[in-house]
């Protein structure tokens, strides 16, 4: 096949592949928006939910690291010994990956079930006798997730590998349901332990589901032996690709270690706004991310810079064009937002006001969030190890310090903040080294790329907020969608009179696809 008609086939790939993600994600985070008011609805913003939120942070922190990390340190190694044996994926490589993991796993959600008491002890020191005992029972309860979280993550890693998309997209749906039906129906009389239950569950069909696919679909297929060294190498690169990770998630674990310094229910209050704020970050920008790796991978292989460098031009454009006017959207109207989906039963006007805080400044963080999920998969793509170890310190040393500095005078509003202003730092570190490398963006270009996208969704979102919210009545449910849709509206025929291009490129690919 020639060059550029294997260019046109990749990235029309890449595009069906965002397609899929993106539909499965948005049904997933729609069941999450549903699991989120249940939640609030039956614990709103109270105690008991802060010492859980604490004591599970560990725990959600490893399998949102093992999530990310696995796929980003396995894909390229499996892809490169792939290609060089041409043939199916060695099985060998399958089978040693999960046996070294599922060990590694094991062991740890064992060292957290044993020393569940030592790490809340130094994690939450200003628990009392009854929160550490709760706090506790939580951790031990929870500590087996590690392993389902990973195991589900080192499934999906192989999956994207081969090209299936949609099961690992849809798997957190079991979770979402778990939750739910477990709040639902036995937290009545056991509280917030119901929680508990649920998530455990949920992790543990997750895992099911995805290690039965995986045997099914790519593990009985028979390939030579994999070498020695390329699984030494690539394990290598996902315990550095874990050290990464783990320092991003240890942004949640700064935020919960304060809750000694915050006011009851700020815990829980940053918990609603970010996961609103993932919505956005997780629809377009993990999605897109995750669609292109296995393709940016190769070209990286196959030392295809220009390409790359193009496909990460495009998908930053098309990132920042939808996550740029969503971003102020929700900064705008925080507080009909949290109103709408949480405000009800145990979610009070205080708990509202509480969450609407944090929100404000998480959404600022969106569009940063959303392009550095694009970047590092760039990162891991091409290899480049220091670098990310070096930015991504830098921005967990300014997350720390800014904190530190903010907590006290804005309390929970501090804490957002300094993500927020952290979160963009680290990008902007990582864009200036990319540009450097390989040169993949024309700065002229960009500065009047980000300078239209930033005026228009100003018009569209103002306009929305004065010329049209007030006017469509009290109720939230008709109001804000009337709001969200007329300023999309508004800022889409902007940039058909200017012919944006990030536009017309989305468009094309769509009635392409």
């Amino acid at each position: 096949m020639e060059p550029a008609c294997m260019s046109r086939l990749r990235s029309q790939n890449m595009f069906q592949a965002s397609l899929i993600l993106v539909g499965a994600a948005l049904f997933s985070r729609m069941t999450g928006f549903i699991r989120e008011m249940v939640i609030a609805h039956r614990f709103g913003t109270s105690i008991d939910y802060d010492v859980f939120l604490v004591a599970v942070s560990i725990p959600i922190a490893l399998c949102n690291t093992l999530l990310f990390a696995l796929p980003s340190g396995l894909i390229p190694w499996y892809l490169s010994e792939k290609k060089r044996i041409e043939r199916d994926v060695p099985s060998m490589f399958l089978a040693k990956a999960v046996l070294f993991f599922g060990v590694l796993l094991f062991l740890i959600s064992l060292f957290i079930l044993v020393l569940a008491p030592v790490i809340l002890r130094y994690y939450a020191p200003a628990f009392g006798e009854h929160e550490m005992y709760q706090g506790v029972f939580f951790l031990r309860m929870t500590s087996c997730i590690v392993f389902f979280g990973g195991l589900f993550a080192l499934m999906r890693s192989f999956m994207h590998a081969e090209n299936h998309f949609l099961v690992p997209a849809l798997a957190p749906l079991l979770l979402n349901g778990a939750v739910i039906f477990f709040v639902l129906h036995l937290s009545g009389h056991a509280g917030i332990r119901a929680l508990g239950w649920g998530v455990v569950a949920g992790y543990g069909l997750q895992a099911a589901v995805a290690f039965f696919f995986t045997v099914r679909h790519i593990l009985r297929r028979s390939g030579p032996q994999t070498q020695s060294p390329v699984l030494h190498a690539a394990f290598q690169s996902v315990l550095f690709v874990l050290f990464i990770e783990v320092m991003g998630q240890m942004v949640v674990i700064i935020d919960r270690a304060f809750h000694g310094s915050v006011t009851t229910g700020s815990i829980a209050a940053l918990n609603f706004a970010g996961t609103l704020c993932q919505v956005p970050i997780g629809i377009l920008g993990i999605t897109l991310g995750t669609a292109i790796f296995p393709a940016i991978s190769r070209m990286a292989v196959d030392g295809d810079y220009i390409e790359l460098g193009r496909v990460v031009n495009t998908g930053m454009k098309t990132v920042l064009f939808v996550t740029l006017p969503v971003a102020l959207f929700m900064m705008i109207f925080a507080d009909p937002i949290i109103a709408l989906f949480f405000q009800r039963g145990a979610f009070t006007v205080e708990s509202k006001n509480l969450t609407a805080g944090a929100f404000v400044w998480l959404s600022f963080s969106v569009p940063f969030l959303a392009a550095h999920a694009v970047l590092i998969k760039t990162f891991y793509a091409m290899k480049i190890r220091h670098v990310l170890v070096l930015v991504t310190l830098g921005g967990l040393a300014g997350k720390v310090l800014l904190s530190h500095w903010l907590v006290i005078p804005f309390q929970h509003r501090g804490l957002a903040m300094a993500t927020a202003l952290a979160s963009s730092l680290l990008v902007i570190c990582m864009l200036a080294f990319l540009q450097k490398k390989i040169r993949p963006f024309d700065i002229r270009v960009w500065a009047s790329f980000l300078l239209r996208m930033v005026l228009t969704a100003m018009l569209a979102v103002l306009g929305a907020r004065i010329g049209i919210y007030p006017y469509l009545g009290q109720k939230l449910y008709v109001a804000l969608p009337g709001s969200l849709l007329a300023a999309g509206i508004i800022f889409i025929m902007l940039h058909v009179w200017m012919k944006t291009d990030a536009l017309y490129f989305m468009i094309h690919r769509m009635r392409k696809t």
